[in-house]
């Protein structure tokens, strides 16, 4: 989906995206709780509710916090953005099924989420690295290449 909007959007811009149709947004396989979501994205950072620039210098509670105070963004999808967009090394995404299954495959123990979570509060400063080789376990583990 993100290639397909950044093809569709290109170059990619928030207001762009927030004043495109639904049914366009709909072809490129947004469902309807994500159209709003990402159209109340757009409208935060385009009436300066959220400068995404300003949160990539935060220390990573507030960043998570400014992030998590949008609409359509839970601490998962915060997690995620501080992963993958600021790059930041001691993030991990809550309630996480994928890295649970492949801890769990790798460990040989049988962790519910919640137990999981709270044993990768230890690996700081290093949980992120963790979820990417939990992650590139994972896509092992399915078949599939990893990200």
């Amino acid at each position: 989906i993100r290639d397909r909007l950044f093809k569709t959007f290109d170059p990619f811009h928030h207001d762009t995206v927030r004043k495109a149709r639904i049914d366009k947004l709909k072809r490129l396989g947004l469902s309807a709780p994500k159209i709003k979501a990402i159209r109340e994205i757009g409208r935060a950072v385009a009436e300066g509710h959220i400068d995404l620039t300003a949160v990539g210098d935060m220390d990573a509670d507030d960043a998570h916090a400014a992030l998590t105070a949008l609409h359509g963004v839970g601490p998962w999808t915060a997690s995620i953005y501080l992963l993958f967009c600021e790059g930041r090394v001691d993030i991990w995404p809550p309630n996480d099924v994928a890295l649970k299954h492949a801890y769990n495959a790798a460990s040989g123990e049988t962790l519910d989420q919640r137990a999981l979570d709270s044993l990768a509060g230890a690996w700081g400063p290093w949980r992120g690295v963790a979820a990417h080789i939990l992650w590139t376990y994972y896509a092992h583990l399915r078949g599939r290449t990893p990200i």
